[in-house]
């Protein structure tokens, strides 16, 4: 019954037990809404991941210009990924002939969408080293001088940081943590952007609307899920066959029945094969703004007669080249082609340049010939390494160094793609939701 939840919210609730008793209450008493043998979408599990990750496990971004498409009815304003729009056009007429246009359901309005994860982890990373930035100029501003100072205390300042469990520093991480939504996928609609923890309201506004099981059908006959606790959003089930079908006739591409494999291919692209070249990029340019805006530092020093007397010290500054393709330390210079590798079907730049994107986009940035690619092989992993406290737990020194190691033989081959892949593949497994 409606009347036997409180709908208590999670932020002003401070008996957690009775919520928890209330919200399992809502759970065994919510299928009675749903229509006989309707499989809910409930994000448990690995399903809280759901279309964040690819079946390996692998953190994927939709290349978000190319294959996003407006909604219907939406002005322009709301956008999907191509095939989800086009499934929802066909849900949204066939659901409109039979509805009786009254209450939340009535008329299909979608309130949300999609939400770009690059655009999220670009906040989140610009505020995480404006944080550290504050930090290092409260404690130690006369100790940097160099940029491996101020990287070496950007570790420091991870480790300090986190709380609890960890601190989402990688994309990759990021886009596993509940700080990145479901919507970034392109494959949510939502009809309501409101918080879920109000069980009465959400039983009589929407569960208990007339229109309620005629969505749910024709949800379920257009390639959606219908998400259990949050009865106002769809998810389009990227191994139905009418998105398979839809996804085809979009994409060009034949698609093996009851698996989304190839959908994340050809829609998006793994992560962690370029999540290092964000983190490079907003790094310098945060400490070459700190060169160019405090030059020198005082340093402590002493006369002979034990005195203390400051000096100036110049900040080392960077000498930086913005460049397609990172030289290699002992290698000849390299095509274009070999940043992802010569013959990599499925690396980030063939993938864009078949969907016609300009490589520039995923071009290597800024360079020093210090701080080359080696170095950012042996940041990367510690930063991967520290930014999850439970990870120590289950990976030694030992063993992370040996990552080091092989990634770097792999970059002095000329395979930077696989280099980043292998140590993706080594850190994907740490990953915790509530980051």
């Amino acid at each position: 019954m409606v009347d036997s939840y409180t709908g208590k919210n999670l932020k002003q609730s401070g008996k957690i037990g009775s919520l928890m008793n209330e919200r399992a209450g809502y759970i065994l008493d919510v299928s009675r809404y749903f229509p006989p043998g309707f499989v809910p979408f409930v994000a448990t599990g690995n399903m809280v991941y759901y279309g964040k990750l690819d079946q390996f496990g692998f953190a994927r971004e939709p290349l978000y210009d190319q294959v996003l498409t407006d909604l219907e009815g939406t002005d322009g304003i709301l956008s999907t990924l191509d095939f989800v729009a086009d499934q929802y056009a066909v849900m949204k007429r066939k659901f409109e002939e039979l509805s009786n246009k009254r209450g939340n359901y009535g008329i299909l309005t979608p309130a949300r969408a999609t939400i770009r994860g690059d655009d999220l982890y670009d906040e989140h990373i610009d505020a995480l080293i404006t944080a550290f930035i504050e930090d290092i100029f409260t404690r130690i501003p006369s100790k940097i001088v160099n940029f491996d100072r101020f990287c070496r205390e950007f570790v420091r300042f991870i480790k300090s940081t986190r709380i609890s469990i960890g601190l989402p520093v990688s994309k990759s991480l990021f886009y596993a943590s509940s700080r990145a939504p479901t919507n970034i996928s392109g494959l949510v609609i939502d009809f309501k952007t409101d918080g879920y923890h109000d069980d009465a309201k959400k039983q009589k506004e929407w569960l208990g609307d007339v229109n309620f099981k005629l969505f749910c059908n024709a949800a379920a006959e257009a390639g959606f899920l219908v998400d259990m606790n949050h009865p106002w959003r769809i998810i389009a089930d990227v191994s139905h066959k009418k998105m398979h079908r839809g996804a085809e006739y979009r994409a060009g591409t034949a698609y093996t029945p009851g698996t989304p494999g190839n959908i994340f291919e050809k829609y998006s692209w793994n992560v962690c094969e370029v999540d290092f070249l964000i983190l490079k990029n907003k790094l310098f340019k945060a400490y070459d703004e700190i060169v160019a805006k405090r030059p020198t530092v005082k340093a402590p020093a002493y006369c002979n007669n034990g005195k203390p007397k400051p000096r100036k010290v110049r900040r080392e500054k960077l000498q930086l080249q913005d460049l397609l393709v990172p030289p290699i330390p002992g290698a000849p210079k390299r095509s274009p082609l070999s940043f992802s590798g010569e013959t990599a079907d499925q690396s980030p730049r063939s993938i864009m340049t078949a969907a016609g994107i300009d490589d520039s986009l995923i071009r290597y940035g800024l360079h020093s010939e210090k701080y080359n690619i080696i170095y950012w092989v042996k940041l990367y992993v510690e930063v991967r390494y520290n930014e999850i406290y439970a990870i120590k737990n289950f990976l030694t020194v030992k063993e992370k160094n040996a990552i080091v190691n092989k990634a770097v033989k792999r970059v002095k081959t000329g395979d930077i793609q696989g280099a980043f892949l292998y140590i993706g593949e080594q850190f994907k497994s740490y990953r915790y939701t509530d980051h």
